[in-house]
């Protein structure tokens, strides 16, 4: 499937930092039930110092984060609009299109990644960073190998 190339040449996403902190070493674990009474269980742990953002992203019909990477992962939300994640851990860097209301997980480290906005009403995401302390947030990286948007 080929996409229009008209985001390479527009304006880059509006991008808004929230929130900056140092986060300590940290193990979070927590079990409970849905309610529908289904069984929950979340696992969080870092080791070292980790710089912990808030981000929002606000897109323009067209317009893209380029390609980049992270040292470290992002719990990404969709708050308006459809964005489309071309990622290098799928292959061909296939696109997974996620509209409001739906989240979806960066993991970092060695994937590279570009959101679009393919639609044609502004889009919006806000993610949650956790980076090793002192790394880039976020690293411009080429277009992988094997991926021809």
């Amino acid at each position: 499937m080929r996409h229009s190339r008209k985001w390479w040449f527009g304006a880059v996403p509006t991008l808004t930092v929230l929130a900056q902190s140092v986060v300590k070493p940290t193990t979070i674990f927590s079990d409970g039930t849905t309610a529908t009474g289904h069984a929950w269980i979340t696992l969080l742990a870092t080791y070292g110092l980790t710089d912990g953002y808030g981000v929002d992203n606000k897109f323009c019909p067209g317009q893209s984060t380029g390609w980049h990477s992270h040292p470290g992962p992002s719990i990404v939300s969709v708050v308006a609009g459809t964005i489309t994640n071309y990622t290098s851990e799928q292959p061909h860097c296939a696109g997974v299109s996620y509209g409001a209301g739906s989240s979806f997980v960066d993991h970092g480290g060695t994937d590279v990644h570009i959101l679009v906005n393919n639609g044609t009403v502004a889009a919006e995401t806000i993610a949650v960073q956790f980076i090793p302390t002192g790394q880039t947030r976020r690293i411009d990286e080429p277009e992988p190998a094997g991926c021809h948007l």
